[in-house]
């Protein structure tokens, strides 16, 4: 059981944005030129993005509970447990805590009244120091999409300008296929129909575990979408929200999708029928 202060080792985020944001410059850097020329940016950009961002650590303060047998206090976290030992710039003491069962513990030196405050003085000193450290992890994932396209700007006009010295020296170019490079306006499809297998014990037909992830992984790039145009999105409303879901998955999987919807024993907020 390894001890350690929640949020206050040697371990500063910056120092692993830093290391990300290098990492990232090298990955778009490293490719081949006729990949940069040719690659749908957006489409690109998209994927490093999810590649690259810092997902916030939640720990559940309101799920707290309390072993005594060893006096042992246990708080519920999802996420990276990494995230539990990163510094943040701005930050100050807080207490020794050690992993156990996917929840943050520490230990309780009273049996007495003075549990309740005692814990309540630890979980203020967690909160204080990861809101600063949260602060930090929103900072590096808002400043990711303006850094992947600078990168990738970068490299891309560098190949272009550095092609057209070549050409303007009268120099042939080796497997020079055009003058120009594409640029890609059409989105490919996602996979329709949707394919259908029966359970081993009832003759009902299920969604496959494939298609089932791509309709999740629609939901989630539309739900990306809200967040970056978020002044498009912001008065709407949660009827209004899943509609332009609704709309997106309609003609993507070329099913009848509707909200609100009853069916057979209950009323679901989006349905697709087939």
């Amino acid at each position: 059981m390894y001890n350690f202060d929640i949020f206050n080792t040697n371990n500063y985020f910056s120092d692993y944005a830093r290391n990300k944001y290098d990492q990232l410059y090298k990955e778009i850097r490293k490719q081949d030129e006729d990949f940069i020329l040719n690659i749908d940016e957006t489409e690109y950009s998209s994927q490093l993005l999810k590649k690259y961002e810092c997902n916030p650590i939640t720990i559940h303060f309101d799920k707290g509970s309390m072993d005594p047998t060893d006096n042992t206090y246990y708080l519920p976290f999802e996420g990276n447990k990494e995230l539990l030992k990163f510094r943040p710039n701005h930050y100050s003491f807080t207490t020794t805590v050690f992993i156990k069962e996917n929840c943050v513990c520490f230990n309780i030196p009273y049996r007495d009244e003075r549990i309740k405050n005692y814990i309540d003085e630890q979980e203020k000193k967690i909160k204080k120091q990861y809101k600063n450290l949260e602060k930090e992890i929103n900072d590096y994932n808002s400043s990711l999409p303006l850094r992947i396209s600078n990168i990738f700007k970068e490299c891309k006009n560098e190949i272009i300008n550095r092609r057209k010295d070549l050409e303007s020296l009268g120099i042939p170019l080796r497997n020079n296929k055009s003058q120009t490079y594409t640029v890609p306006i059409f989105k490919k499809d996602k996979p329709s129909p949707l394919k259908y297998k029966l359970s081993e014990n009832k003759l009902e037909p299920t969604v496959s575990q494939e298609d089932y992830n791509t309709i999740l992984e629609i939901i989630y790039d539309k739900g990306r979408e809200f967040e970056r145009l978020h002044s498009t999105y912001n008065n709407k409303d949660e009827e209004e929200l899943r509609d332009e879901i609704i709309s997106t998955l309609a003609p993507l999987l070329k099913e009848s999708v509707t909200g609100e919807t009853y069916n057979k024993k209950g009323k679901t907020d989006i349905l697709i029928k087939t």
